[in-house]
This record gives structure tokens, C-alpha cells and sequence, in this order.
């Protein structure tokens, strides 16, 4: 605790240096006060190591029996978490008054709430560096089924390590609500009068406000965006001159955006409004989603690593895939919101948590398919290559038949000739008849048989030598190698071939 701390601790005189608590804790003295007692630094006379004892100083049989309820309750809850950001407790018990105790790990540091009495607020980046290892370990609490509700500066300790690290301690989980598993414990209503709220009014949530009993891990959101938005501004985000007004405007009226104070950047406030939306289902869904979002923004701003010198990229996101945001900030801007709460709801669904599978960083690049598309472009040029030197070849035989056609025209003539001599003769012989022929003289006809047969021997003879000649052209054709290209023009396409 804080000098300004020690100095309001009321001293009822039931407890004074010196004494033995349980025969075992040795007061060394006053440290400070908390929601319900007063914190000692005592000595472990076992142990020999220096504890902080929390005293209950029990009133009326009614506040008797809710203060002990509820340092148990505190016990309870801190002992079921093991996160080096929440506060360690050892042991529980009561005094030889009949007071309950609880014995914790003595902090060496200041609270959140003396440093802003003192430097008014933080910048941007040390408020968030300042309070990632406290999302962190509510996200580690609620994991476990724990809901902190009255997180607050005070709550919060900046404390030195031995080794000289600065390590966040998150206190007072006097009002946590404790589930198990999936059932809320019904018996632990509100440990405050009948009728009243629980929390500290001023980073209350909306449902918290209106009395409701059923409040999840959304509540710790909403306090913990009050409290960066403390931090960073140095004021709250919802100010009222009493107690009913400021739950009016915790419930109804919306907060100035942080750069309306000098403070920040519009996309902290971005984040920051996201978790100030009066709707539960409309905040992160998660401090995990939350603190993912704030160390997104540290790494924009080429901040590496939190309070603690714990990596961003080990702690928030290599589990979580940082290529899509969880919202859409730009569409998500203060200027593009509605001035009323009656708002739909997010343009995208809020994540309650972390989604899995493994981030894709910014170097990562897809597989390229230009391997497979070469591939099949030389199988498709070959193929073509094949198909056209075949078209290439049988013009080139036609061409050769063509030409061995055309050089030998007598050929075909002599035998054409040769065979209408043969047929003339014929008919005019079967036209003139048996009369006819007997009229002619035998040697003419002999003779002119014998002429006719030399001259279609004389066709056949040349036919054949013809034909001859035509079948070596055509030889030599398909021996000879094929013609030389033509001469490509500048506006011609050479596919090869």
C-alpha cells in the first residue's frame, strides 16, 4: 500500500505490533487497508519469510458473518488460480478473537490508483503495457470459472521483483463469483446489504448497476476498459455528483472518445468503446479477445514486449489468428456510431475466444502454381508441335504426287488415245456388218489391225516408262529433306514450327 494508505488506516487497537496470530504470524506492522480490514506485514515464524496478513475486524453478528463469508470467499478464489499476476494466498484462519484472516505474498510497490494520484495519468503505450499481464490473468480466471467484479486501480499493484522487474499484482477477489463448472454456487449472492450493488460504483457495468445477479466474465471487461480508459485520460469515463446519477449515466449515456482528452489514438479508443458497449453480447466476448486486440496495437507501434518484458507475440499472438481482426476497427470507428444505444449489433461476431489453428505472419506467402502452369504449357506446345509436322508432312507427299502427276501428261494421253483408236474401230466394223466386211480386202484389214496393235504396244510402252519415272520423283521426294522456312516477318508470331 501507499503512504496516503497507511495514514487513513484506522487503528481499533484489537491488534498492535508484536502480536501472534495463530500462533504463527508475528505483526510487524500496519501496511495499509483493504475493502474490509486492515493488511499487516507479519513475520512467518516458522518459515522465517516476511507474509501479509489481512485482518477481518468482525461488527454486528450480520456484518460478522458476510465479512467472513467473504475473506473466505477471497481465499477461495485466489487459491484456485496460480498466475504470477494475481496475488498468492498461503493460509486462512481465525484469530484467537474469533476475527478471520487471510496470509498472503507481501508485495514490494505502489498501486495503479497512487500512481495516478501522482502523475494524473499514463501515455497510451504504458497504459496498455502496464495492464496486459492483468487481462491476462483475468482471462486465466475466468478460464477457471472465477469473475473477479471489482477490478479497479486499487485492486492493482505495481510491484518490484527481487531481480528488479516490474510484475502487476491483481488483489481482493473479496466479491469474486465462483462457478463450478458450468453452475454458478446460488448461495454466493451479493456479500452487501439487501438491495445494494455489488462493485465499486464508478467501474460498475450497466448490469452491475441495474442489480442484476447473473454477471459473467463481460462484467470484468467492462472494468477493465474503464480502468484503461482512466489510465490513458486521466479521468473516469463516467463522472456524476452522486450515486444515483452516476449509475444513470453508467447505464445510459455514452463516454467522450479518449482522443477527446489528448489521449491515445483513434484506434485504442476503438478498442477501448468496443468493451464500453452497454450490451454484453456487444463487448469482446473475452479478456482474451481483448487483450489480443491491445497487443495488436502495441505491435503497430513497434512495441515488442509488456511491463513484465513478456513477448507480445509469445504471450497474445502466436495462439490466435491475427491476419483477420476479431472486429473490424475501421467499421467500427466513433464517428460511424450511432449517438444512441439503440444500435444493432456488431458488424461481426465478437470472439469469446481465441481462435485457434496457428497465425499467419506477415512474410507468409501461399504456395505459387506458376511451376504446374509452365508445365503444362510445354506439354501442351510439344503436343501441338507433334500434331502440326504431321498436317506438314502428308502436304508434302500430296504436293509430290501432284507434281508427278503433272510432268507426265503424254503418258496419259497415248493411252487414252490408244484405247479410243481400239474402240472406233470396233464399232465401225460391228456397223457395217458381215456384208461390209466381207467387201474389204483382208490384207487391208490385217494391216491396219497390225498398226493398231503396234501403236497401242507403242502407248502401253511409254505408259509404263512414265509411270516409272513418277514413282522415283516420288522417292526422291520423301528422301529429300523438307523445304526450308520462309523468312518470319516482325509482325509474325514464331511458335516454333
Amino acid at each position: 500500500m501507499t503512504p496516503s494508505s497507511r495514514a487513513a488506516v484506522p487503528s481499533d487497537g484489537r491488534y498492535q505490533p508484536g502480536d501472534l496470530i495463530h500462533d504463527k504470524y508475528l505483526l510487524v506492522r500496519r501496511l495499509g487497508q483493504g475493502g474490509m480490514g486492515t493488511v499487516w506485514v507479519a513475520q512467518n515464524t516458522v518459515l522465517q519469510v516476511s507474509v501479509a496478513v489481512k485482518l477481518i475486524a468482525l461488527g454486528d453478528q450480520e456484518d460478522a458473518n458476510e465479512n467472513a463469508e467473504r475473506l473466505l470467499r477471497e481465499a477461495r478464489a485466489a487459491a484456485r488460480l496460480d498466475h504470477p499476476a494475481i496475488v498468492r494466498v498461503f493460509d486462512f484462519g481465525r484469530t484467537n478473537h474469533g476475527d478471520p484472516f487471510i496470509v498472503m505474498e507481501l508485495l514490494h510497490g505502489e498501486s495503479l490508483a497512487d500512481i495516478l494520484a501522482r502523475d494524473s495519468r499514463m501515455t497510451g503505450v504504458q497504459a496498455v503495457r502496464a495492464m496486459l499481464p492483468i487481462a491476462h490473468a483475468l482471462a486465466s480466471a475466468h478460464d477457471k470459472g472465477v469473475v473477479h467484479r471489482d477490478v479497479k486501480p486499487e485492486n492493482v499493484i505495481l510491484s518490484t521483483t527481487e531481480d528488479g522487474r516490474t510484475q502487476p499484482k491483481l488483489l481482493d477477489f473479496g466479491i469474486a463469483s465462483l462457478q463450478e463448472k458450468s453452475t454458478r454456487i446460488t448461495q454466493e449472492k451479493r456479500l452487501t446489504r439487501e438491495g445494494s450493488v455489488v462493485g465499486t460504483p464508478a467501474y460498475m457495468s450497466p448490469e452491475q448497476a441495474m442489480g442484476k445477479a447473473d454477471l459473467d466474465q463481460r462484467t470484468d471487461v467492462w472494468s477493465f476498459g474503464v480502468m484503461l480508459y482512466e489510465l490513458t485520460t486521466g479521468r473516469l469515463p463516467f463522472d456524476a455528483d452522486n450515486y444515483n446519477a452516476l449509475l444513470y449515466e453508467i447505464i445510459n449515456q455514452r463516454p467522450e472518445p479518449v482522443t477527446a482528452h489528448a489521449a491515445g489514438d483513434d484506434e485504442l479508443w476503438q478498442i477501448i468503446e468496443v468493451a464500453l458497449r452497454k450490451k454484453p453480447e456487444e463487448r469482446w466476448g473475452s479478456m482474451h479477445a481483448f487483450g489480443e486486440a491491445l497487443a495488436l496495437w502495441l505491435v503497430d507501434r513497434g512495441v515488442s514486449d509488456d511491463v513484465c518484458a513478456a513477448s507480445l507475440r509469445s504471450t497474445w499472438l502466436e495462439s490466435a489468428n491475427v491476419a483477420t481482426r476479431a472486429v473490424d476497427l475501421a467499421e467500427t470507428s466513433p464517428g460511424t456510431q450511432p449517438q444512441s444505444d439503440k444500435r444493432s449489433a456488431p458488424l461481426v461476431p465478437l470472439p469469446s475466444k481465441p481462435p485457434s489453428g496457428k497465425p499467419k505472419t506477415v512474410n507468409e506467402r501461399r504456395p505459387s502454381g506458376w511451376p504446374m502452369r509452365i508445365a503444362f504449357i510445354a506439354l501442351c506446345f510439344v503436343a501441338g508441335l507433334l500434331l502440326v509436322g504431321q498436317f506438314v508432312g502428308a502436304d508434302t507427299v500430296a504436293d509430290t504426287d501432284h507434281a508427278a502427276r503433272s510432268d507426265s501428261p503424254s503418258a496419259s494421253q497415248a493411252e487414252r488415245g490408244a484405247a479410243s483408236a481400239s474402240g472406233s474401230r470396233a464399232r465401225e466394223l460391228g456397223e457395217h456388218g458381215t456384208d461390209t466386211l466381207d467387201a474389204v480386202p483382208l490384207d487391208d484389214v490385217l494391216g491396219e489391225v497390225e498398226a493398231d496393235s503396234k501403236g497401242a504396244s507403242k502407248g502401253a510402252r511409254a505408259a509404263t516408262s512414265l509411270g516409272d519415272t513418277a514413282r522415283k520423283k516420288r522417292e526422291r521426294a520423301k528422301s529429300a529433306p523438307a523445304p526450308k522456312k520462309k523468312p518470319r516477318t516482325k509482325d509474325q508470331v514464331d511458335f516454333g514450327f
